[in-house]
C-alpha cells in the first residue's frame, strides 16, 4: 500500500524519553548559555574600549571556564573601578553592565526563561513569583529601610582566619557573575551601600584555610540589621514537609509491591540559592568588604531570611513538576500513569519508588529535566547526584528500604558525642557551641523520639542565650545532655523502623492498668498474666500527705505512669525475642486512665522529676528491647478489671479479685526495677541505664506475641452486663447513655471479639430483660436538623477560593450533601481518619464521552470510590456517579473539581485524603460542623441541631421531596433497609398544603366535613 508524504507526515510517533533526551536537551541549553555569555562578553569589551580603558584579558576566561580560578582577579576589579569612574556609572547601571542587562531582556541569570517558566509551571502556586524573579529578579520593600553605611563593616574572626577560603569563595562568584567586586573607595562614592559582615563556616572533609562556605551575616547588628529590617509578610510562604513522608512512601510501596525491590535517589542542585539573582536595588543592601575591596552580592545570600522562601519557591517548582509525571506522560508507550513520588527539602530532591518496568529511569529522567527547566543547565550537581539503590544517605539520615530502617548516619553520631563532650566539660559555653550542638541532635529528634523534650529544652535555652555572652549550663540542662550522650552510645539508637516514624505499625500488644492509693495493677490478658504491687509505708505515707512540690514524687499521675513502665522493664525481655527472631519491633499499646500519664508517656515530657526519669527509663528499654510503647486513654468504667486489682488487698474484693485471676499468672517485679522513677541521673553519669541490658535476658519458655485481647469467657459474660448497667446508672450530672448507644456499644464489643479471639459473648436472658426496661425508659432520639441549599449556597457565597481551607470547606459541604455521605468516610475527628477516608484517586471528573477531565466547561458527571464505611464489615467498595447540576457551584461536579484541584496545589500524593487543608492536615469534623451552624443562623435556621450528619439527612430529604422513590434512596445513601425514613425532615404542612390537599381529596369522596365544633382548616 503506497503512503503519500502528507500521510507519512500525520503518522509521526509520538515524543519519547529516551535515555538520550536529558543529555540533549542538556547540551543545548549549555549552547545557549554560552552564546549568552558571549554577547556578555562583547558588551563588556565594548563598553570598555569606548572609555578607553584597556579589556582586561581574564573576563573572557572568567566567564567561559568552569573551574575555580582560586582567588579574586584584581585585574577584572581594577579595571572595572576604573570604569566606573570614568564614566560615572551607578550602582544600578554597573549591575546591568555586568550582568547584561537591558530593555529587551531584562533577565540578571540568561539560565533562565520566563516565557517557558510560565508554560511549564502552570497551576504551580509559586507561578507568579518564579517567573517575575526569572525576569527581573528577586526584589524586597523593607519594612524600615536601613540607611547607607559610610564605611564598610568588620567581618567576623572566622573570614579573617580563614582568609584565604574568603577570598576563594569571592573569587569563584566573581567568576560566575554573582559577585561585583570594586575598590572600596569607588563603591563608596555611591552612597548606596549597607555592609554586613563575612563568616566563613567549615566544609564536611575540606581544610578550611582552602575552602569554606561563605556566610554573610545580615543579622548584625541586632537591632538594625537587614534581616531585622526586611517583611516578613512579602515573602513567599515556605512549608516544608516532615521526613515521615519519605516513610510513608516507604511502607506504603512495600505493602503494595511486597516481591519488588523499593529504591531512593537523591538529586541535588548545584549552589542552589547563588542561582536566584537579586535586583539592583535589593543588591545594595548585601554589600560586604574583604581589606581594600567592595563585595556586593548579585544572588541570594547565605544569611538572609528571604533567601530560603525564594530558593524554596524554586525548588518547590522542581518538585512540582516532577510530582505531575507518570511513565505515560513520558513515554506514551508506557501504560502506567501512577505520578511520581517528589520530595524535596531546599536543595535536596528525593525520589522513591518500585523497581518495575522502565519506572526508575523515567522518575530520574523527569527530575533532572524539571531542574534543567527551572533552574537552568548549571542546576545539576552530579557530583551529589546519587544512583539508584535500597542503601542511601540522604538528608542527614541512612535510609535502608529493603531493612525499612532509618539510622543516624555514624560519623554524626560520632560528632554529636565530640560536641556533647566539649559542653559539658566547659565551664562557659556560648550561643554558637550550642547551635552547633542542636545542630548535630537535630537528627536524633527523629531516629530517637525520647530525646526530643531533651531537644526541645536545650533549644530553649538557646533561644534565651545572648549572642556574645556566655553561659553556665543549670543542673537540669546537663542531666539532659548526658541522657542525650547515653541514647547516642547506645547502638540501638539507630535502625528504626519506618513503620514506627510513619505511624504505621499495628499494636501488637494490648496491656491494661490502674493505680490508686493502695497499689497498681497491669492486665496482660492476652498471655493471661498480671503484675500487683501493693505500695510501701513511704510510698502511703506521700499519697496521704497533702498534695505539694515535696509530696508530688509520687502523685498518681507518677503511679499511673509507674505502671506502663513496670510493664515494659517486666515484659520487655520476652517481647525482645520476638524482635530478634522477626527483625521487627514490637508495637505495645498501654490503656491507662489517666490523661496526665498518657500525656507524659506519649510526648516524652513531664515537669515532675519522677515523670521524668520514668520517661529516661521508658526510652532506653525501648531501645534496649526493640520496642515502640504508645499510650490511650480508657475510661475507669472500662477498666473494670485492673480497677479491681489496684483496690483488691483484702477481705471481699481479694476474693472477688482471686476469683476472676484463677487461670491467670503472676509476675514478681525485679528488686532493682522497684523503685524506678527515684531520680538518679543527678548523681551517676548515667550507668544507672546501662545497668538495663544486664536485666534483660530473655526467660526459658518465651512465648510468641499475641495481638489480641482474650480475657475468660465466663468472665466477659458478667463484665458484659456491667458494662451495660454501668452505661446506665451514670451520676445525677451525667446524662445516661441511650439504649441505641448501649446496644451499639455491645454489638461492637461482640464484632471485635469474633475478629480477634474467635468467640462472641453474648448476654443472658435475664439480661436481655434489663435492656428491654432500659429502652422503655430511654428519652428520645434527638433529631438533627437538614442542611439545606441555602445553606450551601451562604458557604459558597462567601468562600475565598483562593485560600485552601475555604476550597475544602465548600467542596466537602456539597460532595457531602449530594453522595449522602458519612462524616467518617471524608472528614477528620479528633485529629484521625480511618483508612477508607475519600483519598484523592477516589475521586474522578468525566466529560461525555467518558475520559476523564479538569474542566468545568466538558465535565459531564463526577463519579466517586467509596472504600468503606462503618457499616461495610467485609470491605466491598461502591460507586456512586452524579451528572453536573445547574446550581453551581452548589454543584457535586464543581465541588469534586475544587477538591481535585486543591490537591494538585497542595501536591498531594494520590492516597492522600483528599479533604486536606495542607500536606498534613485534614478538614476536621468541627471546623465543618461550625461552618455549617454560621450558614444556619444565616439563613433564619436554628444552629443547635445542625452537625456534618445534618449533610447526609439533607441529602436524603432533598431526594425524598424530589419524588424519588425509596429503593433509589437507600442505594444513594448506602442504606441496607428502610433505616434511610429516620433521616428525613418533613417539611412544614403550611409549606405542603397538606389541609388543602386533603381537603380535596374528602370533596372528591363525596364526604362532607363535620363542623359542629365550630372550626374550620384554611
Amino acid at each position: 500500500m503506497l503512503v503519500s508524504p502528507r500521510q507519512r507526515q500525520r503518522f509521526h510517533p509520538p515524543f519519547r524519553i529516551t535515555p538520550g533526551t536529558v543529555s540533549i536537551v542538556h547540551s543545548k541549553l549549555r549552547i545557549r548559555l554560552h552564546e549568552q555569555q558571549l554577547i556578555r562578553c562583547n558588551r563588556l569589551r565594548t563598553t570598555f574600549l569606548s572609555a578607553g580603558i584597556p579589556f582586561p584579558k581574564t573576563i573572557p576566561e572568567a566567564l567561559m571556564s568552569t573551574t575555580s580560578p582560586g582567588s579574586i582577579d584584581r585585574e577584572i576589579s581594577s579595571s572595572l573601578s576604573q570604569l566606573v569612574d570614568t564614566l560615572q556609572l551607578t550602582l544600578t547601571e554597573t549591575i546591568a553592565l555586568w550582568r547584561n542587562e537591558s530593555r529587551e531582556d531584562s533577565r540578571p541569570n540568561k539560565a533562565m526563561d520566563p516565557v517557558w517558566l510560565d508554560i511549564v509551571l502552570h497551576g504551580y502556586r509559586h507561578q507568579q513569583c518564579v517567573v517575575t524573579v526569572a525576569k527581573f529578579g528577586v526584589s524586597h520593600n523593607f519594612t524600615v529601610p536601613r540607611v547607607p553605611d559610610p564605611e564598610p563593616t568588620r567581618n567576623h574572626a572566622s573570614a579573617r582566619e580563614y582568609n584565604r577560603a574568603l577570598a576563594r569563595s569571592i573569587g569563584d562568584g566573581q567568576a560566575q557573575g554573582t559577585y561585583l567586586v570594586l575598590d572600596l573607595p569607588v563603591a563608596l562614592r555611591w552612597s548606596a551601600l549597607r555592609f554586613s559582615p563575612f563568616g566563613c563556616v567549615p566544609k564536611k572533609d575540606v581544610n578550611p584555610k582552602e575552602a569554606a562556605r561563605l556566610i554573610h551575616d545580615l543579622s548584625y547588628p541586632k537591632n538594625a540589621s537587614i534581616n531585622n529590617c526586611s517583611t516578613q509578610s512579602e515573602l513567599p510562604v515556605l512549608n516544608y514537609d516532615s521526613v515521615r513522608l519519605i516513610a510513608r512512601r516507604i511502607e506504603e510501596l512495600v505493602v503494595r509491591y511486597p516481591r519488588l525491590k523499593v529504591k531512593i535517589l537523591k538529586g541535588d542542585v548545584k549552589t542552589a540559592f547563588r542561582l536566584i539573582a537579586v535586583a539592583a536595588s535589593l543588591a545594595a543592601h548585601f554589600a560586604g568588604s574583604t581589606r581594600d575591596l567592595a563585595v556586593i552580592d548579585l544572588a541570594l545570600p547565605f544569611g538572609w531570611t528571604g533567601s530560603p522562601p525564594f530558593y524554596g519557591a524554586f525548588g518547590d517548582g522542581i518538585s512540582f513538576l516532577v510530582s505531575r509525571e507518570s511513565p505515560h506522560s513520558l513515554d506514551p508507550n508506557e501504560a502506567d500513569k501512577e505520578t511520581f513520588f517528589s520530595f524535596v527539602w531546599v536543595d535536596d530532591h528525593i525520589l522513591l519508588e518500585a523497581d518495575y518496568g522502565n519506572r526508575l529511569f523515567l522518575a530520574e529522567a523527569a527530575l533532572r529535566l524539571s531542574m534543567l527547566a527551572v533552574l537552568g543547565p548549571n542546576a545539576i550537581n552530579e557530583k551529589k547526584f546519587s544512583r539508584w539503590s535500597t542503601k542511601l544517605d540522604a538528608l542527614g539520615l541512612s535510609w535502608d528500604t529493603e531493612a525499612r530502617t532509618i539510622s543516624m548516619p555514624p560519623e554524626k553520631v560520632d560528632k554529636a558525642l565530640t560536641r556533647i563532650a566539649s559542653v559539658l566539660q566547659a565551664d562557659l559555653i556560648s550561643r554558637h557551641q550550642l547551635e552547633k550542638l542542636l545542630g548535630s541532635l537535630r537528627y536524633m529528634s527523629l531516629c530517637c523520639r525520647s530525646a526530643r523534650a531533651f531537644v526541645q529544652r536545650l533549644h530553649q535555652v538557646w533561644c534565651q542565650t545572648s549572642r556574645f555572652h556566655r553561659i553556665r549550663l543549670s543542673a537540669e540542662i546537663t542531666q539532659d545532655l548526658r541522657w542525650v550522650e547515653c541514647l547516642l552510645q547506645n547502638g540501638r539508637a539507630n535502625k528504626v523502623s519506618t513503620s514506627v516514624v510513619a505511624g504505621t505499625l499495628e499494636p501488637a500488644v494490648h496491656l491494661f492498668m490502674d493505680a490508686c492509693d493502695e497499689g497498681l495493677c497491669i492486665l496482660y490478658p492476652s498471655a493471661r498474666e498480671y503484675v500487683r504491687l501493693h505500695f510501701d509505708v513511704e510510698e502511703l505515707q506521700a499519697i496521704k500527705s497533702p498534695l505539694s512540690a515535696e509530696s508530688a514524687w509520687f502523685s498518681i499521675n507518677v503511679r499511673e505512669a509507674l505502671s506502663a513502665v513496670l510493664a515494659v522493664l517486666v515484659w520487655g525481655p520476652r517481647w525482645s525475642s520476638h524482635v530478634r527472631a522477626n527483625n521487627q519491633p514490637v508495637h505495645i499499646r498501654c490503656w491507662i486512665d489517666n490523661k496526665s500519664a498518657v500525656a507524659w508517656l506519649g510526648n516524652q515530657q513531664s515537669r515532675n522529676p519522677s515523670g521524668q526519669e520514668l520517661n529516661r527509663v521508658l526510652a532506653c528499654a525501648e531501645l534496649q528491647f526493640g520496642l515502640h510503647v504508645s499510650t490511650e486513654h480508657l475510661r475507669g468504667s472500662s477498666n473494670f478489671l485492673a480497677d479491681l486489682g489496684s483496690r483488691a488487698w483484702t477481705g471481699h474484693m481479694l476474693e472477688i479479685w482471686t476469683n476472676r485471676v484463677r487461670s491467670w499468672c503472676s509476675q514478681d517485679i525485679p528488686p532493682e526495677f522497684r523503685k524506678i522513677y527515684k531520680p538518679k541521673l543527678s548523681t551517676c553519669n548515667g550507668t544507672h541505664y546501662r545497668t538495663l541490658p544486664a536485666n534483660a535476658t530473655s526467660p526459658p519458655h518465651v512465648e510468641p506475641v499475641v495481638p489480641i485481647l482474650q480475657p475468660a469467657r465466663n468472665l466477659m459474660l458478667a463484665t458484659l452486663i456491667t458494662f451495660v448497667v454501668e452505661s446506665w446508672n451514670k451520676p445525677d450530672n451525667v446524662a445516661p447513655n441511650r439504649f441505641e448507644t448501649i446496644r451499639a456499644k455491645i454489638s461492637h464489643v461482640r464484632w471485635y471479639h469474633q475478629a480477634c479471639v474467635g468467640f462472641r459473648p453474648h448476654l443472658q436472658p435475664q439480661h436481655e430483660l434489663v435492656l428491654r426496661g432500659i429502652r422503655r425508659i430511654s428519652p428520645p432520639r434527638r433529631q438533627r436538623a437538614a442542611v439545606t441549599i441555602p445553606m450551601l449556597q451562604a458557604i459558597a457565597k462567601a468562600a475565598n477560593f483562593s485560600i485552601a481551607q475555604h476550597r475544602v470547606v465548600c467542596g466537602a459541604a456539597v460532595l457531602g450533601f449530594f453522595f449522602c455521605l458519612r462524616g467518617a468516610e471524608y472528614l477528620a475527628s479528633r485529629g484521625r481518619f480511618h483508612s477508607y477516608c475519600l483519598q484523592v484517586r477516589d475521586i474522578v471528573v468525566l466529560d461525555s464521552t467518558g475520559l476523564p477531565t479538569g474542566s468545568f466547561k466538558k465535565a459531564s458527571s463526577v463519579e466517586i470510590t467509596i472504600r468503606g464505611s462503618k457499616t461495610d464489615q467485609a470491605g466491598q467498595s461502591s460507586k456512586r456517579v452524579l451528572l453536573r447540576s445547574d446550581q453551581a457551584p452548589v454543584c457535586p461536579v464543581f465541588a469534586a473539581l475544587l477538591l481535585k484541584r486543591n490537591a494538585e496545589v497542595l501536591r498531594l500524593p494520590p492516597i492522600h485524603p483528599v479533604c486536606s487543608t495542607s500536606a498534613g492536615k485534614i478538614l476536621s469534623a468541627d471546623l465543618l460542623t461550625r461552618v455549617l451552624r454560621g450558614a444556619a443562623t444565616q439563613c433564619g435556621e436554628e444552629p443547635s441541631g445542625i452537625s456534618t450528619h445534618s449533610l447526609r439527612t439533607g441529602g436524603a430529604t432533598a431526594m425524598h421531596s424530589a419524588g424519588f422513590d425509596a429503593d433509589t434512596i437507600r442505594m444513594r445513601g448506602r442504606w441496607a433497609s428502610d433505616a434511610y425514613q429516620v433521616y428525613i425532615r418533613q417539611a412544614l404542612a403550611s409549606r405542603l398544603q397538606l389541609a388543602k390537599r386533603m381537603g380535596r381529596a374528602l370533596a372528591n369522596n363525596h364526604l362532607a366535613p363535620d363542623h359542629s365544633m365550630g372550626h374550620h382548616e384554611h
